[in-house]
C-alpha cells in the first residue's frame, strides 16, 4: 500500500516551531501521528520563504541572523519534503484564485478578491497537485474553499489536529 501523502502549510510550521497561539502541541501530535502512519510529509518552497521572512523581520539586525535562518530552514526540512513551485502548481493556483474570487462575490455582502489568498492558493494548489490525502493548516480559507474545486485533496484539517476516527451515529 502506498504511504499517505500529507501537506503542511506555513501556518502549521509557524504553530509548530514558533508556538504561535499555543499550537505547538497540536502540531507535534500531528507530526507524531503521521509518522506512525508512515506518511510522506510535504510542504511548499513557499513555506521556506514565508517562514524566513518572519525570521528576518525579527532578527535581521542581529549578528546571528543567518544562523537563525539556517536553523529555521533545517527545522522545516527535517519534517517535510519541499515541493517546488512549477508550471502545474502556478496554473492550478491561478485557477483557484479565480474560483475564490467568484466564490467571494456570491457572498452577502459580495466581497472583492482577497489579495492575501495568493499565498494560500499556492499552498492549496501544491496539495492539489500532490494529490494529498490530508492537509493540515491553521488558516481559515482552507475550510471555506469550495471542496468540489479541489477533488485531489481528500481531507483538510484546519485547525490542525490529529484525525479522529469517525464515530457511527448510533455510538
Amino acid at each position: 500500500m502506498k504511504p499517505p501523502i500529507v501537506y503542511l502549510d506555513t501556518s502549521f510550521f509557524i504553530g509548530l516551531i514558533d508556538d504561535v497561539a499555543d499550537r505547538r502541541q497540536d502540531a507535534k501530535d500531528v507530526v507524531r501521528y503521521e509518522t506512525t502512519k508512515q506518511s510522506k510529509l510535504y510542504t511548499s518552497i513557499l513555506t521556506i520563504n514565508e517562514f524566513t521572512v518572519k525570521t528576518y523581520d525579527k532578527f535581521r539586525k542581529h549578528p546571528d541572523c543567518d544562523q537563525k535562518i539556517e536553523e529555521a530552514v533545517k527545522s522545516i526540512r527535517d519534517i517535510a519534503l519541499i515541493y517546488a513551485i512549477n508550471d502545474e502548481v502556478v496554473k492550478e493556483s491561478a485557477r483557484l484564485m479565480s474560483v475564490w474570487g467568484e466564490f467571494r462575490k456570491l457572498g452577502s455582502p459580495p466581497l472583492p478578491r482577497d489579495r492575501k489568498f495568493r499565498w494560500d492558493s499556492l499552498h492549496i494548489a501544491t496539495a492539489q497537485v500532490l494529490r494529498a490525502d490530508r492537509v493540515y493548516s491553521f488558516d481559515a480559507p482552507w475550510n471555506e474553499f469550495p471542496k468540489h474545486e479541489i477533488p485531489n485533496i481528500k481531507q483538510i484539517i484546519s485547525p490542525a489536529s490529529t484525525p479522529q476516527p469517525n464515530l457511527k451515529a448510533s455510538e
